[in-house]
């Protein structure tokens, strides 16, 4: 293991692990993109080393980033993968959210139309009621709100109110959702983005013309929640959460072939990464860059 040590702000000690761990040890929370690790099985088979740790919370063993790259090496016959392992309920790791974003026009009868066709496939009671933003977010904290849709030329916001409280269900719903509207809309693209682009989107002025747009925002989930689900083998669909963490390393390069059962133990391959990166240069960089993605987090790690 190779342990980390960062000092965040106002002086709050944050501390982790690099480690090698079996993959059989660890649970997924989100569905994964077939469509996208076909792409990752690609390129994970042709490289001789694997780039980046997943995140794993150290106490439950719950992924909290890195689904693909987990699914891409159980999928090619590995056992074990290299992993970032963090204290989840440390305060400074945050879980954001990610709202959708769809271009296109709608008959106004058309919500009616989702409301019904999610009840019917939910078996639940629900409808769409019109609310305000604070009141939204205060009922989907509450989980009396599914989830709501802001109709941007019409500047009206409207909350799925229903009989369920499980913010397993609601994704699920929200799921749904997401592909009625991309079907009624000839597949229109769905962009995610955080939270930082609902600020003032009530006030925002709509400019008309040609592109209208649909947001589907999306309820909060804990961590408490996050891990209840996982550990218990009930998946989210992509893009539920968005973690957010204080300090994340990128490029450990540690050697495919290692992370097959060989003849090692576990001491062993985990003596090997942590010599290797003691000998490697660490440059502690500012995130929120762009680098292979995006990575939203405050500082990054990288070894080289």
């Amino acid at each position: 293991m190779f342990k980390m040590i960062h000092l965040g702000n106002e002086d709050e000690i944050f501390e982790a692990e690099i480690a090698i761990v079996p993959l059989q040890s660890l649970y997924v929370h989100e569905e994964i993109l077939e469509e996208y690790l076909t792409k990752l099985i690609r390129l994970i088979s042709k490289s001789g080393v694997f780039k980046h740790p997943i995140i794993v919370d150290k106490n439950s063993g719950v992924i909290l980033d890195g689904m693909h790259r987990y699914t891409a090496l159980k999928r090619l016959g590995y056992d074990y993968i290299v992993a970032y392992l963090v204290d989840y309920n440390h305060s400074s790791i945050q879980i954001g959210r990610w709202h959708r974003e769809i271009e296109g026009t709608i008959p106004a009868n058309f919500l009616r139309e989702i409301e019904s066709k999610l009840s019917h496939f939910f078996e639940i009671n629900g409808e769409f009621v019109r609310v305000s933003f604070e009141t939204l977010e205060e009922d989907m904290n509450s989980r009396k709100a599914a989830f709501g849709i802001y109709v941007e030329e019409r500047r009206e916001l409207y909350g799925f109110y229903c009989d369920v409280k499980d913010i397993h269900e609601f994704f699920y719903m929200i799921r749904k959702t997401e592909l009625m509207i991309r079907n009624k809309l000839n597949n229109a693209n769905i962009r995610y983005f955080s939270d930082e682009f609902l600020k003032n989107l009530e006030s925002r002025p709509y400019r008309g013309g040609e592109r209208k747009r649909l947001i589907i925002i999306v309820p909060r989930i804990t961590k408490r929640e996050v891990v209840y689900y996982a550990t218990r083998g009930r998946i989210f669909p992509p893009k539920t959460t968005r973690h957010i963490i204080p300090i994340r390393p990128l490029f450990v390069n540690y050697p495919m072939n290692l992370l097959r059962k060989s003849g090692y133990d576990l001491d062993f391959l985990n003596q090997v990464l942590s010599k290797m990166l003691s000998q490697r240069r660490i440059l502690k960089v500012r995130g929120k860059v762009y680098i292979d993605r995006f990575y939203e987090d405050d500082y990054l790690i990288i070894f080289s």
